[in-house]
């Protein structure tokens, strides 16, 4: 029964079809390896942050923020408390958080402010630093709004116990083979759309229908499962499950968008294509923790194989 039970919940990732396999490596050698790294701080002093608000001058002249005022965008936040919790010190409060502003326009700021500042001068001797701290600020900002997650104070976690576990998993695997289609459906037209998107970019109409219906699809299935009963034995795993259809949704919109903000359409690009990676891992854990269990899957819906 252990066997069957790996193989009755595992079996649902492989209706993401076989066409993966032959298009993994397209696939990582054509998306940007987004970074993910950390913006890491000078240590400020009374004589570096006259104006005490935590960001050495250097930092201020990077921010593009006024070092002789502590709170630049005058939302009551000094500018050293916002970029540490991840908002933007140029924005005023409450939509300012990183991640939500157009990563393209950004860094087209920070460029702009670099060569305005001598910094990327390439006889300057900050040049290299200047770039690294550019990339690390695109990518901490990408890191904060394609990594959003759901609050999981709002699932409704029950005790957890053979009945209660085996009725989850009986409704959590229909969910899961529909985003294994939808995970089909990407990679079947992945190829076409890389090739439309270098002939036409992103503004192309078959790419931003293609992924606007694939976040629509993730949204539809998010909603299906949120609401759902979970059983204390899989409340970590249901959020991870989640997590991962959230991400996916909001990385499908972002290249949906991509020709308003193609860099953060790029990077997104690059988190789809692991996406079947993370469904089977995701899969494969169930699996485990049903087997552990003894939990009886026999009766559980079984999925459509292609």
């Amino acid at each position: 029964m252990q066997n069957k039970i790996k193989v009755g919940v595992v079996c649902v990732a492989i209706v993401a079809g076989f066409s993966v396999y032959k298009l993994a490596g397209f696939l990582h050698s054509a998306a940007l390896n987004g970074p993910n790294l950390k913006l890491e701080a000078s240590i400020a002093t009374a004589s570096n942050d006259p104006d005490g608000d935590g960001l050495s001058n250097a930092e201020e002249a990077f921010w593009n923020t006024d070092p002789l005022d502590d709170d630049t965008d005058n939302d009551g936040f000094k500018d050293g408390e916002e970029t540490i919790s991840g908002h933007n010190p140029l924005v005023p409060g409450p939509n300012d958080e990183i991640g939500q502003e157009n990563l393209t326009d950004h860094l087209s700021k920070l460029v702009v402010s670099g060569l305005y500042a001598g910094a990327l001068d390439p006889a300057s001797g900050s040049y290299d630093q200047t770039l690294h701290k550019i990339t690390d600020s695109i990518a901490d900002s990408a890191k904060y709004g394609l990594n959003k997650s759901i609050d999981p104070s709002i699932l409704n976690v029950i005790v957890s116990n053979n009945k209660t576990d085996t009725a989850y998993l009986n409704q959590l695997v229909p969910i899961a083979q529909e985003f294994g289609r939808v995970l089909d459906t990407q990679y079947q037209n992945i190829e076409a759309t890389m090739n439309t998107i270098g002939h036409e970019g992103f503004g192309s109409p078959l790419v931003q229908d293609f992924f606007m219906a694939q976040a629509n699809s993730s949204g539809q299935i998010l909603n299906q499962a949120t609401p759902m009963t979970i059983p204390r034995n899989f409340k970590e795993n249901h959020v991870e499950f989640l997590n991962f259809v959230y991400r996916f949704k909001i990385a499908s919109d972002a290249v949906a968008k991509g020709e308003q903000d193609p860099i953060k359409a790029a990077i997104s690009l690059n988190r789809l294509s692991g996406a079947y990676t993370d469904f089977v891992r995701i899969l494969t854990t169930y699996a485990s923790i049903a087997e552990q269990h003894q939990i009886d899957l026999s009766g559980l819906v079984k999925p459509a194989i292609r």
